[in-house]
């Protein structure tokens, strides 16, 4: 095994999954040991189709490719068929000999690396800590999101469209006359958010719109 392995300088763990696809003996067995020291597990899949499977759990990860074993268009379609901006999880290449319009065509279609393996481990800890970063970031953000959908769920787009007017400052006078309705009727309003919402206070309700509707969304 490659001494860089064990030798790298940040060896602070950094727990996630990474996924392999494809891949020969000695760098899977390589990359289970440099898992185990960090925390972190492997996942060995030896089909196109797990490849596809890799974020079902929303865990955070990275999928590392090998490049000449999975194929370069096959390597292309995956990352074609990732969702959002960037595939995820964070994908990296990695290759014995490649071109670089190899590299390019990985790099544009969305691949977070192109690294030469095995041999690399520093560099490949540098980009698994990226992507592990980058993972847990878009999960945490998913979960965030989900929080916020089960919030705005509960309250409809009147009482919505209220608190709104409050969040800017007015005050429920100004607000009923901004959307020619009572006081009594705001007043109302932010009741029923409040207890829907399980809050105590008018600043619970402020507090939770500041971060679900102004922060998550």
């Amino acid at each position: 095994m490659n001494r860089d392995l064990h030798s790298a300088p940040d060896h602070r763990p950094c727990a996630g999954t990474i996924h392999l696809l494809h891949g020969g003996s000695r760098f899977r067995r390589d990359l289970h040991s440099f898992a185990r020291e960090r925390q972190q597990t492997v996942c060995v899949y030896d089909t196109e189709s797990g490849g596809r499977q890799t974020d079902a759990d929303g865990t955070p990860g990275c999928l590392i490719v090998d490049y000449h074993a999975f194929g370069r268009q096959a390597l292309l379609d995956l990352l074609a068929e990732r969702t959002g901006p960037a595939p995820f999880p964070p994908t990296i290449c990695t290759y014995r000999h490649a071109s670089a319009e190899d590299a390019k065509s990985a790099m544009l279609a969305g691949a977070l690396a192109f690294i030469r393996q095995p041999g690399e481990w520093q560099e490949l800890e540098s980009y698994i800590g990226i992507a592990m970063s980058l993972s847990r970031l878009a999960s945490g953000r998913q979960a965030m999101r989900r929080a916020s959908d089960n919030v705005t769920a509960l309250i409809s787009g009147r009482e919505e469209e209220v608190l709104r007017l409050i969040a800017s400052g007015l005050s429920s006078r100004q607000a009923a006359e901004s959307m020619n309705i009572s006081a009594r009727t705001v007043e109302s309003h932010r009741a029923n958010m409040i207890k829907k919402l399980g809050l105590r206070t008018t600043a619970d309700l402020l507090r939770h719109f500041y971060y679900f509707y102004e922060t998550v969304n």
